[in-house]
């Protein structure tokens, strides 16, 4: 009777890091099956680049198969063949199954790295194959182990390991291709902080990727980027020039893309659970994000009818109609005019760990200033030296300083905030509108700016007002079909 052999392939990397493909497995086999006169079964088992040991994340189809066809007779000849022990299986339960089917069956082994065959049938040869499986187990351990030691030991040097995240690519010695670190990739990375400096500026993920895709913009598998994977790419540390290891964060050896402190803040935003990802309209009118009817108290939209202007009006009861064009300036102004009030635009409540740990450094670097000016007066040290000591703690206290009011602010309005009038109205024209309508949101409050509300007059007309404080001291009213503007206090 001839014998039949069927091999299970599977490819992986040995010890010393080198592999035998399927295909040459497979021809390895086929070899030995002509010189011992076996015929070859005409569908081997393939399971290309799966691990089998207990390590491994990844089903192995034709594996399951085997132990399958193996239970319930279809196998079809009377061989397994397999290039070596541990590309069947390095988990000896795993390994132990396959041994009692083949049992079962009456199907012998032959492992080509052996160049024997082996009866599972047979208690010598069944513990011949248990103690393969256990030596292959234990290789796969001390694998694990050594992979997990050098991931530490890369992290804590901040060097850096897996795949190369958009915007940067791999610098390798040219003699032997060692990997020595990473550098910004010189077309990528400028995308990567357009995608920073849009979040911060309150853009969707979705109306990014629809400039991308515009620009024409293509990720690794050469389609345009979607919002997901842009929110990925957006919460990478990696940007930030951080490591990250089981969440130790370690300095990193490469350049970032980003200023730490903009990386914090699109991550603010990003988490913020109040954060809309989808929104019911376009928003694209500044004052429908905070303005309310004076009358019921309800939110109001935008309409236009006719060949009128464009009206403001009750959302919920149509109590009131009012130009749209002015409330909006009269809302714009009254934004602009806010951001340049630090009283306006501090955090309230408390702070962050972050905001407290600059403020320790800011009044560490003004204590030192002050002890060195009453050095100097009591002539402790010579005005030589303090002049040479001054210049870097200045430059120290300018840039907490800077840190300071930056982290002071809300992360949605740190993109508008400015020391100046102009500076603050430049600021304002270059922002999309959706980030208009945040910035609105978060200074049209109570113990901000207060809530814009139109409120009915004497004389027929509407009064636009600010509840609580700081009124905005203009009313409109219409008289048929044509506009009167007049500066009066509300009421």
């Amino acid at each position: 009777m001839t014998e039949t052999m069927r091999p299970y392939l599977r490819v992986s990397q040995d010890r010393h890091g080198h592999s035998t493909s399927t295909g040459e497995q497979g021809d390895v086999l086929t070899a030995t099956a002509d010189r011992r006169g076996w015929a070859m079964h005409p569908t081997p088992y393939l399971d290309r680049g799966l691990s089998a040991s207990m390590y491994g994340d990844k089903p192995r189809p034709d594996f399951e198969q085997l132990l399958r066809d193996l239970a319930d007779g279809s196998f079809g000849a009377t061989l397994l063949g397999i290039y070596e022990s541990s590309r069947g299986s390095r988990q000896p339960a795993e390994w132990e199954e396959l041994i009692r089917l083949a049992a079962a069956a009456g199907v012998r082994f032959w492992v080509e790295t052996h160049q024997r065959e082996y009866d599972p049938r047979n208690a010598r040869d069944r513990r011949a194959l248990r103690e393969d499986a256990i030596d292959s187990a234990y290789e796969s351990d001390k694998v694990s182990e050594r992979v997990r030691r050098t991931a530490a030991a890369k992290a804590a040097e901040g060097r850096p390991w897996g795949n190369v995240p958009y915007g940067y690519r791999r610098v390798r010695d040219l003699r032997t291709g060692a990997l020595l670190g990473q550098e910004p990739h010189p077309d990528e990375a400028p995308n990567v902080r357009d995608l920073f400096e849009k979040l911060a500026d309150r853009w969707t993920l979705a109306a990014i990727a629809r400039e991308w895709e515009g620009r024409g913009l293509l990720n690794a598998s050469g389609r345009p980027f979607s919002p997901v994977h842009l929110r990925q790419i957006a919460i990478k540390p990696a940007y930030a020039g951080r490591r990250v290891h089981h969440d130790q964060i370690y300095p990193a050896q490469w350049e970032p893309l980003v200023p730490p402190e903009l990386f914090d803040t699109v991550q603010a935003i990003l988490r913020d659970p109040t954060r809309k990802t989808t929104r019911a309209g376009l928003g694209i009118h500044l004052s429908t994000a905070v303005v309310r009817c004076g009358v019921c108290g309800g939110p109001t939209s935008s309409s236009e009818r006719g060949g009128e202007p464009r009206h403001l009006r009750c959302h919920d009861r149509d109590c009131l109609q009012i130009n749209q064009e002015f409330i909006d300036y009269l809302v714009e102004e009254a934004i602009i005019d806010a951001l340049t009030d630090e009283s306006l635009t501090r955090r309230p409540g408390g702070t962050d760990e972050r905001l407290d740990q600059v403020r320790t450094e800011l009044a560490a670097v003004r204590l030192q200033l002050t002890d060195l000016a009453a050095a100097v007066a009591a002539r402790k040290i010579s005005v030589l030296l303090a002049a040479s000591a001054e210049p870097p703690l200045r430059q120290e206290l300018a840039r907490l300083e800077a840190l300071d009011r930056e982290l002071s602010v809300p992360p949605v309005l740190s993109r508008f905030v400015a020391p100046a009038d102009t500076e603050a109205r430049k600021r304002w024209a270059g922002m999309p509108m959706s980030a208009r309508r945040d910035a609105a949101r978060a200074l049209c409050v109570p113990g901000r700016l207060g809530v814009p509300t139109v409120h009915r007059t004497t004389d027929r007309g509407w009064c636009a007002a600010r509840e609580h404080e700081r009124p905005l001291q203009t009313c409109v009213h219409t008289v048929g079909r044509r506009l009167i503007w007049e500066q009066r206090t509300a009421v």
